[in-house]
């Protein structure tokens, strides 16, 4: 949900009574900066103690480095810990990261800020299909994660283990001749309280 308007209408004020009705959910909030390692620092901080020094190495230095996109590790952050206990993520006064625009500018310019929040690419449907191939075929899913980077796809082996879970489930052998075109999409969605990928 955006919020916006002109300052001191009581923006940030509504953002915070929203997240007073909602006592189900631990509130995140990120402001003044607004790259993707510091969001992401924000996040690990919500998670329980004990699980915040795994997440720092598997995701951080990916991160930091531009190897790995924050809504990778934000995926697998909303279908693990956060789906035990979700979150509220709030980002504060996002109108800073705005330049002041030239008057005969239609769209107000954004400024240069190093891995701006979330950066989120889809993963190809070739390459789902691919990594439930090579997974099936007996290799890790660390090795099927590694294939997958050797073909230029960044997914990490959770992210492999979601795609493989989401399947197995589903899987039975196509006997009969393949049609002309086949089209593979995903999208998860919730059934009866279990995540489900469709």
């Amino acid at each position: 949900m955006l919020i916006f308007g002109m300052g001191n209408l009581g923006k940030s004020s509504l953002a915070a009574r929203i997240a007073n009705r909602m006592p189900k959910h631990q509130t995140v909030v990120a402001y003044e900066r607004y790259d993707a390692l510091a969001i992401f620092e924000r996040l690990v901080a919500a998670l329980p103690g004990s699980e915040r020094a795994v997440w720092k190495r598997s995701w951080r230095e990916q991160i930091a480095s531009g190897g790995a996109t924050l809504g990778d590790a934000l995926e697998e952050m909303l279908e693990g810990p956060f789906d035990r206990k979700p979150i509220l993520l709030i980002i504060d006064d996002l109108e800073q990261i705005l330049k002041t625009p030239k008057p005969d500018q239609m769209a107000t310019p954004v400024k240069d800020t190093p891995r701006m929040v979330i950066q989120k690419e889809r993963t190809p449907a070739w390459a789902i299909a691919l990594c439930r191939a090579v997974y099936a075929q007996g290799l890790s899913l660390r090795r099927t994660a590694l294939v997958l980077a050797q073909m230029g796809v960044r997914i990490s082996h959770v992210a492999v283990w979601y795609r493989i879970l989401s399947f197995s489930n589903n899987w039975t052998m196509w006997n009969d001749s393949l049609p002309d075109t086949i089209v593979v999409d995903e999208t998860r969605v919730k059934l009866d309280g279990r995540p489900c990928w469709i």
